[in-house]
């Protein structure tokens, strides 16, 4: 049978009494130093189950190997960085999902550190700063 929208692969006609995942505000007030402890709490306080949430950073998905763990845990998704350094910093999103749609929250996270962006790249060290400065005179 032809959809009649045919701008979407596939439609889905959700029940009215379906309830979007409703994230709790959460934010940081301070700033955080190379190795201090980073813990970032989603809380899903609505919505119907099940719920499936996961994060991201800087927009793509959170990788094994970034230093960044996360822990699912009842109506909570708790994300930490146990030893952040200054490539730590930037935006976290967390995302919940149902079968209602999904809702997002994100939040910045500043580690003081030696990093500069240059292009949306987060590079490294005084010695690459000092070049990059003395270049743009």
């Amino acid at each position: 049978m032809k959809s009649r929208f045919p701008w979407f692969d596939e439609v889905l006609i959700l029940d009215s009494s379906s309830v979007l995942p409703h994230i709790m505000p959460f934010s940081l007030n301070e700033d955080y130093n190379q190795g201090d402890s980073v813990q970032l709490t989603c809380h899903i306080s609505k919505g119907d189950r099940p719920i499936q949430t996961s994060w991201t950073f800087q927009g793509r998905p959170i990788s094994s190997n970034s230093g960044v763990d996360v822990l699912n845990v009842g109506h909570s998704s708790i994300l930490t960085i146990m030893s952040p350094s200054a490539e730590h910093s930037g935006n976290y999103t967390c995302t919940a999902v149902n079968r209602a749609g999904a809702s997002s929250l994100t939040v910045p996270v500043h580690i003081n550190g030696s990093s500069i962006v240059v292009n949306d790249s987060k590079v490294c060290c005084d010695s690459l700063r000092r070049r990059f400065i003395s270049e743009r005179r």
